[in-house]
């Protein structure tokens, strides 16, 4: 009898991979349903027609735009107010607990203003209209088939028009910034149907802060405004036409339209109330029932000082007239995902008595491909990745990146953190450089929600959250596993010892108690206060650990001597507080469990300690009693919140390395409207940590963890569940 659980070599052709994958690729009739197609760095994400007649954006890591600023306003300048940490005096951006000074309504439209911008932009929206551009409504067509098709990178549509069939295909180019379709329909002869490339003025957020399962509106851009940006139609001959688009901000970009076979290009035509002429380039059929074309995306935003934004570290490939060619870019990506499938790691499910695993096996398969398609870019990601922006105006969280990119390392694909890299070294180390020193610290403090080139923290409180300043660490260490060379700890060096200085000189010696003491001011994980009176979280003070015994064991592989005082801190770091037997949120804060006296719930993300890293100052035998607590609030409902789709995971990951593998599958399928996944594969509709934690934890069930025995190790042994996996390593 074969064993219920393999670790199967990587190509050995024990695993179907093409079957797992195809058996998983989405069908989405949902008209209004967004399916994304991307290359980390670059999105099309299109409704059931294949385009984005209704809903869906088209996206880059590169695109960004900003509101005018206020009156009076020069962005930059950010006000800092000094705050009392032990007697020793921080500038912080936000006033200290019990300020009784308030906010001028400068200070508050500047701080309005940080938040705002700059925020992530639609580029473009590609759409299906009717005869003369007219618009075409939901209700006007009949969907018969939408899928997500995996292998290959594209997505099939077909629906019906006026009682005719329309044909869609569409696919991303792997390496630029582009998009490629083909239309089949008799619709297209006598031009019933056509093509729109219109373009829109930003939104700040789309999507809302409780994570609709739907977006709402169904763009991050308004169509029916003139003013504030202008477009610009070129015909460069020979299939050629190119689209200039400059923005109010002094932003400008192009749109390369190319081999438009069977259409003809013209700029204009009426007003139709959602979009206007001004910012319309149409797309008219002429006597052929097929057409395609290609639209190419190219940054011209900073071309003058792309060094000062980071942007000269972007290497783009530009795709050639001929290359631009729809059926030579299908050919590319299905190239590409072919490859992408059948290396890296893979999990099978399939031989397994327990019904749920389709569930699992479906959201570990989209999960591979959402965090492919929207997060292996030229920065970290936002939480909505490149599929619309979120409430945080699309600027991505620096305490998330672990979950978005510790993944990649597990499942056998890290060099898709190659952008990241360059984006801590070019741009994160400079601005965590400056925020140090602003705030009156050493060496480097890395920001919550950094502009994304670095000019300013978007959120006043954000420098009150400190655990971002630990992932580069364990992204470091992840990285020099995967490649343990002189490279690796060259890119990463600079990185660690600079924040290292920072996390020494932030804590502060009580000489009474003879310990080390982690804030105030600290935001811990838990996200229950805004930092001011919090200090010793559990979390935090077991990062702070982590991060300095890996400085230790960079400090050797470059052959230099251990650090005496790293070493004293190791020593003297004050332990995570227990009360009643299990470990708490804060020292500061000893009479609060699971809500704040305000009521507020907090995550319980001192779990994160044991259950995703092993944090060194953990107690198992506490940890298991605070796990069983929380398990039970939880699953009793009277801890009410604030679980984010990450939060499952975790919670399995903990359960698993406890031995309650039952429990830890549970928590990965738990009922629960944030840890629901989309037909598309988002996680609560858009929550791509939720998607990174999943292939955190399924990694860590299969192939085991430090110290873990056998395969399969976070499964059942009941026989309920058969894993087979490829390409998959442990999890530190």
């Amino acid at each position: 009898m074969p064993s219920l659980f393999e670790n199967l070599e990587a190509g050995g052709g024990k695993i179907d991979r093409k079957a797992v994958v195809e058996r998983n690729s989405p069908v989405w009739n949902e008209t209004l349903g967004v399916m994304t197609l991307g290359n980390g760095e670059f999105a099309f994400n299109c409704d059931a027609t294949g385009l984005q007649t209704f809903a869906g954006n088209t996206m880059a890591h590169w695109a960004w735009h900003s509101f005018p600023q206020p009156e009076g306003f020069e962005a930059g300048n950010q006000t800092r107010y000094p705050v009392d940490s032990h007697g020793r005096v921080f500038n912080y951006l936000a006033r200290g607990s019990g300020a009784k000074v308030a906010r001028t309504k400068q200070e508050t439209a500047a701080i309005r203003w940080y938040y705002d911008n700059p925020h992530m932009m639609n580029l473009c929206r590609i759409a299906f209209r009717g005869m003369d551009g007219a618009q075409i409504k939901p209700d006007d067509v009949k969907i018969v088939s939408r899928k997500l098709d995996l292998w290959n990178g594209r997505v099939e549509s077909v629906f019906e028009y006026l009682g005719e069939r329309v044909s869609v295909v569409s696919t991303v180019h792997p390496d630029a910034d582009a998009v490629g379709v083909r239309v089949d329909s008799a619709l297209l002869r006598d031009g019933r149907l056509g093509v729109v490339l219109t373009f829109g003025y930003p939104l700040r957020t789309q999507l809302s802060l409780r994570r609709k399962a739907r977006p709402d509106p169904n763009f991050s851009s308004v169509f029916d405004r003139v003013e504030g940006h202008k477009t610009v139609l070129e015909n460069h001959g020979r299939g050629e036409f190119r689209v200039i688009r400059e923005m109010d901000d002094g932003g400008k970009y192009m749109v390369r339209l190319c081999g438009t076979k069977g259409f003809s290009v013209s700029k204009g035509g009426e007003n139709f109330g959602d979009i206007t002429r001004e910012h319309t380039v149409f797309m008219r059929s002429g006597n052929s029932e097929s057409a395609e074309f290609t639209a190419i995306f190219e940054n011209l935003q900073n071309t003058e000082n792309a060094s000062d934004y980071g942007l000269d570290r972007v290497k783009k490939f530009r795709l050639t007239k001929a290359g631009a060619e729809f059926g030579r870019m299908k050919a590319a990506a299905q190239k590409h995902w072919n490859a992408f499938w059948n290396n890296g790691g893979i999990a099978d499910f399939s031989a397994s008595a327990d019904p749920r695993w389709k569930e699992l096996e479906r959201r570990v398969v989209l999960s591979q491909f959402l965090m492919a398609a929207n997060s292996a870019g030229s920065m970290p990601p936002s939480e909505a990745g490149l599929l619309a922006t979120d409430h945080w105006c699309g600027k991505f969280h620096l305490e998330m990146t672990a979950w978005h990119g510790a993944p990649y390392f597990f499942w056998g694909r890290g060099e898709l953190l190659k952008g990241w890299v360059e984006w801590f070294n070019k741009i994160g180390l400079k601005s965590a450089r400056a925020e140090a020193a602003a705030e009156g610290l050493k060496g480097a403090k890395w920001l919550k929600t950094p502009d994304p080139f670095g000019r300013w923290e978007s959120w006043d409180h954000g420098p009150n959250r400190i655990t971002q300043n630990v992932h580069p660490f364990y992204l470091a260490e992840l990285s020099y596993g995967a490649d343990p060379s002189a490279e690796t700890l060259r890119k990463w060096k600079d990185i660690i010892f600079e924040t290292t200085e920072m996390m020494l000189d932030f804590l502060y010696w009580d000489d009474a108690s003879q310990r080390y003491v982690l804030g105030p001011p600290l935001m811990s994980g838990a996200e229950g206060t805004r930092g001011f009176d919090c200090w010793n979280s559990t979390s935090e003070l077991n990062y702070w650990a982590i991060a300095l015994q890996i400085a230790q064991k960079w400090r050797a592989r470059l052959g230099m001597p251990e650090d005496e005082k790293i070493a004293h801190v190791l020593k003297h770091i004050s332990k995570p507080p227990v009360v009643d037997g299990v470990y708490i949120d804060a020292e500061s804060h000893p009479e609060t469990w699971d809500r704040m006296p305000n009521g507020r719930f907090l995550r319980p993300a001192w779990l994160e300690v044991y259950g995703c890293v092993r944090g060194p100052l953990i107690d198992p035998k506490i940890m298991e009693r605070t796990y069983d607590k929380i398990s039970a609030g939880l699953r009793s409902g009277d801890w009410k919140g604030n679980l984010w789709g990450c939060d499952y995971p975790m919670l399995a990951m903990t359960a698993a390395r406890l031995g309650r593998d039952k429990e830890a599958v549970d928590w990965l399928l738990f009922d629960a409207p944030l840890n629901a996944y989309t037909p598309a594969g988002y996680n609560a509709g858009w929550y791509l940590p939720g998607n990174g934690g999943l292939l955190w934890a399924v990694a860590l069930m299969s192939a085991g963890w430090e110290g873990s025995e056998g395969a399969a190790p976070g499964f059942p042994k009941d026989g309920s569940w058969s894993v087979k996996f490829e390409g998959i390593s442990k999890v530190p």
